[in-house]
């Protein structure tokens, strides 16, 4: 705990190597404290509808969305 200050992320949403990010941000301050953040905008998709749909399994559910992502649409969530 030196208080070094690290800069995580960068300009490309998918940067290969690891996902440190992602880390910090996941480890509900066990790792480090995020004392600055910065977020991008990304276009909502134009036409796009929301679904809720039940399953019997959380397998079902795995396999319909392999099945709606192998059919070429990117399954996206919006708040």
């Amino acid at each position: 705990m030196t208080g070094e200050v690290v800069r995580l992320g960068g300009k490309h949403v998918e940067a290969g190597g690891y996902d440190l990010l992602g880390i910090i941000n996941g480890s509900e301050g066990l790792l480090g404290v995020v004392t600055e953040g910065h977020g991008a905008h990304f276009a909502q998709a134009g036409d796009g509808a929301g679904r809720v749909i039940g399953f019997a399994s959380s397998e079902d559910a795995g396999e319909c969305v392999s099945k709606i992502i192998g059919a070429g649409i990117i399954p996206a969530a919006w708040r």
